[in-house]
């Protein structure tokens, strides 16, 4: 690349009969001064050495070379930098975004849990009154059984009192003082 290309201008300001030469450089966009002191003038006092100066500004060209190269490579790195920044970021962003998805995943299911812990405790509670229900009929059958065993007794002693009578009432028809008073008149005809 030329030199103009990268964004580098370096001027002399001034160079005076004073024993110092100023030199601006400005490296994207940082400006840096440099105070150059040439050597004493010759003989006469009154020409300063030009070749020496020319050597210098040469010199300072280099730097400036070697500094320009040293910030495009630094440059070249922020770039990568900010490249790999990016590409991490957006890698963030992606997470970000389903964890975001995760969440509203977990916020549906936590939802739908409520629901079906609700509709648990409705059954369990239901569960709870039919499971009553069936305690309350077991006391009424054991109830029920209960007087169902005592008429059964009852009705027993009641049908082994009317055999008892029957058996009375058919000796008592066979008795001869019955068919007496039967044949007589003296008992009410069925």
């Amino acid at each position: 690349m030329r030199w103009e290309n990268r964004r580098t201008i370096w001027s002399v300001l001034h160079i005076t009969s004073l024993p110092s030469v100023q030199i601006l450089l400005r490296v994207a966009g940082v400006v840096i001064r440099w105070f150059i002191y040439p050597p004493a003038p010759t003989c006469c006092g009154t020409e300063i050495n030009t070749s020496g100066l020319r050597m210098r500004i040469q010199e300072l060209d280099q730097q400036v070379q070697e500094q320009q190269k040293e910030y495009d490579a630094q440059s070249q790195w922020c770039l990568q930098l900010n490249q790999q920044m990016q590409e991490r970021t957006e890698w963030a962003q992606r997470l970000e975004q389903r964890i975001h998805e995760l969440d509203t995943r977990i916020e549906e299911l936590q939802k739908e849990y409520r629901g079906f812990e609700n509709e648990l405790q409705l059954r369990t509670e239901w569960a709870e009154r039919l499971n009553q229900e069936v305690a309350d009929r077991d006391q009424r059958l054991v109830k029920l059984q209960a007087e169902f065993d005592e008429r059964t007794a009852w009705a027993l002693r009641l049908n082994e009192e009317l055999k008892i009578n029957q058996d009375r009432l058919e000796r008592i028809k066979q008795s001869k003082l019955f068919q007496i008073s039967q044949t007589l008149g003296f008992l009410p005809k069925d």
